[in-house]
This record gives structure tokens, sequence and C-alpha cells, in this order.
């Protein structure tokens, strides 16, 4: 009889597992605001803007294959790559940010899952009202 199932030597499948084990289990974050701010902000998945001097508080989730994770035990964190642009600061609450506009420009804010990054989130802070 003749056996249809591939082999592996034990060797290739020490490979093949620890590969899989590598890869990150999350492919982004999902944002959303959790308090109503002054004015009109943009908050999503790929891009964030607000004016300078307003703050936003957000709700961050993992995201595995486009689908958000609502599991208290993940770990997100978001930081910013120019705080004299954007300020993030976390929140009383777990998974829960603070963004403060500070000054015009752009820059991103860095995102991770159980400490694996899963990307950057663009950020645009625009004059502040008024200006």
């Amino acid at each position: 009889m003749t056996n249809r199932w591939p082999t592996f030597s034990p060797a290739r499948l020490v490979v093949v597992l620890s590969m899989a084990a590598c890869a990150p289990a999350y492919d982004g974050v999902a944002l959303e605001i959790a308090n109503t701010p002054p004015v009109d902000v943009t908050v999503d998945d790929a891009r964030i803007e607000l004016p300078a001097g307003v703050a936003v508080l957000v709700r961050a989730h993992a995201e595995r294959h486009g689908s958000v994770v609502h599991d208290p035990e993940i770990d997100v964190a978001l930081d910013s790559a120019d705080d004299e642009v954007l300020r993030v600061r976390e929140a009383a609450r777990p998974r829960t940010f603070v963004l403060l506009g500070n000054m015009p420009g752009t820059m991103c804010i860095e995102a991770r899952v159980d400490g694996d990054d899963v990307g950057c989130i663009d950020v645009a802070v625009t004059a502040p009202v008024g200006d």
C-alpha cells in the first residue's frame, strides 16, 4: 500500500513550525473616537486629522485579517513618531489613548500589538481652529 501523506523529517518539521510561530498574530489596529471633540476630527485605521490644540480620546483594538478583536488580554500600544506635532498618552482605561495636536505638521503613530509592530497610522495636524 502506498503512503499518500507527505512525510517530513523531524528537522524540517521543526523549521516549518518555528516559522509559523514567528508570524505576528495581528495585522493592524482599529481606532474609534471615545469622546466628543469640540471640532470635527478624522480618526480611522489609516489616518488621523485634527487641529492643533485639540485633544481626542480614542480606543484602540487589535485587528486580525481585517476583523476587530475585542480581547481584554491583548496589549495595544501607540507611540508618536514626533511629539512636537502630536502627543500620544495612555489614558486610565486599557487600550485608550489621548491624542493631542501640538502644532501643524504631518507624521505617523507607530502601532504595536502584543509587542509586534503592526504599522504606522498617518497623522495630519492642521492649523488651530480660528487661525
